[in-house]
């Protein structure tokens, strides 16, 4: 169109350059970027990493994991609850959940006891609804028994699970702080199921110690050394892409 003047007049405003219309391309680029990913993170799936070995040996220090949050997501979907990947709670499945003694944590622990379950335990053997309930995936380390009286780790119960909560156990029973001292779960807790080990990669310390060294890294650089000629004893291939079971 024609302005007053007689110059040419873009519709909309003057046209943009070549650089600053890429630009904007990139932005919008970008912007949707975040946004799925943020979308991804918050309602799809998420990555954690394992810090202690409460659930070894199923998970182990230094483990990367993908949790899927949309796993118990079944409020409210009406019809799509049977179109969508999502179910309730199931025993035995490997949850993370936020600490309820201190909501910024999360922990990772395996449900054991469902809703209305009588949950027990008596000289390391655990009990549920009155029967033994003994698997292949936990693991006592210590041959110890501990008394009722001075700690709850190996004696127990027993405890009626509440509706709408969990009970929460690590696969480690001997090195694992879960519900036996901090309670039964609310369901509302949950984040959702920990399904796939995409990345593993041991713990300095651990590397450091097996191979007998005397002397720590200093330095940055000495560290950086180290982790290069040890790249093969950190990384863990075997369980790389390894379904949590």
């Amino acid at each position: 169109m024609k302005a007053k003047d007689g110059t040419d007049k873009a519709q909309g405003g003057r046209l943009m350059g070549p650089i600053a219309q890429r630009l904007l391309e990139y932005i919008e680029v970008g912007a949707i970027a975040i946004l799925l990913a943020f979308f991804l993170r918050t309602f799809v799936v998420e990555a954690f990493m394992i810090p202690t070995g409460s659930m070894e040996d199923t998970l182990l220090r230094g483990d990367h994991i993908l949790v899927n949050r949309m796993i118990y997501n079944t409020k409210g979907l009406g019809p799509l609850e049977k179109i969508l990947p999502v179910r309730e709670p199931e025993r035995h499945d490997v949850m993370v959940f936020k600490n309820p003694q201190n909501m910024k944590l999360d922990y990772i622990k395996r449900m054991v006891g469902m809703p209305e379950d009588t949950v027990s335990c008596r000289s390391k053997l655990l009990s549920i609804n009155g029967k033994e309930a003994s698997y292949s995936f936990e693991r006592h380390a210590s041959p110890w028994v501990i008394p009722r009286q001075r700690n709850v780790r190996d004696n127990f119960g027993p405890i009626k699970v509440p509706r709408d909560n969990y009970f929460m156990m690590g696969d480690n029973r001997d090195n694992s702080l879960d519900s036996r001292y901090w309670g039964t779960l609310d369901g509302r807790l949950i984040k959702g199921q920990a399904f796939l080990v995409y990345f593993s990669w041991a713990p300095f310390k651990d590397v450091f110690e097996n191979k007998g060294y005397a002397e720590r890294p200093h330095s940055l650089a000495e560290l950086l050394w180290f982790n290069i000629t040890h790249l093969g004893d950190r990384l863990r291939f075997q369980r790389f892409l390894q379904l949590i079971r």
